[in-house]
């Protein structure tokens, strides 16, 4: 227990415990270190087993724990890599309609951008063009 009663004690005097409980300087500072340090020595224990038994038993938690030490700027760095600021789930698709185009437009890469891009928008209008019957009577 903390000195006395001080840490319980809130500003009226009563025996509850406040928010505005007042440790001794540096007391939280000391558990803290002790709490973290009591964590470094079980984790060296048997951190490798916790970390297997997760992965097999519980994957969805496992890379939650993975994607939460992964410091945010490295998820910054790998955001930035992708061209034209695309999330990865555009980016795959870019990577479809590129392979697409490349199926059927085998030499694409040595025609004009924008001629492959009419190309496309030409099929595009194409597959949405409601077919007209023949209205001759």
């Amino acid at each position: 227990m903390v000195q006395g009663h001080q840490a319980f004690r809130n500003r009226s005097g009563a025996g509850r415990r406040s928010s505005h409980v007042r440790y001794p300087i540096g007391a939280r500072q000391k558990i803290a270190e002790r709490i973290i340090d009591d964590i470094r020595v079980e984790w060296e224990r048997s951190g490798a087993q916790v970390l297997q038994r997760m992965a097999i038993e519980e994957p969805s938690k496992f890379a939650q724990l993975a994607a939460g030490l992964i410091p945010r700027e490295a998820l910054l760095t790998v955001a930035q890599k992708l061209p034209g600021g695309l999330d990865g789930e555009d980016w795959e698709l870019m990577l479809s309609v590129c392979a697409a185009i490349k199926q059927v437009l085998p030499d694409a890469n040595q025609q004009l951008p924008s001629a492959v891009l009419e190309f496309v928008l030409t099929a595009i209008r194409l597959a949405d063009a409601k077919l007209i019957e023949d209205c001759t009577e």
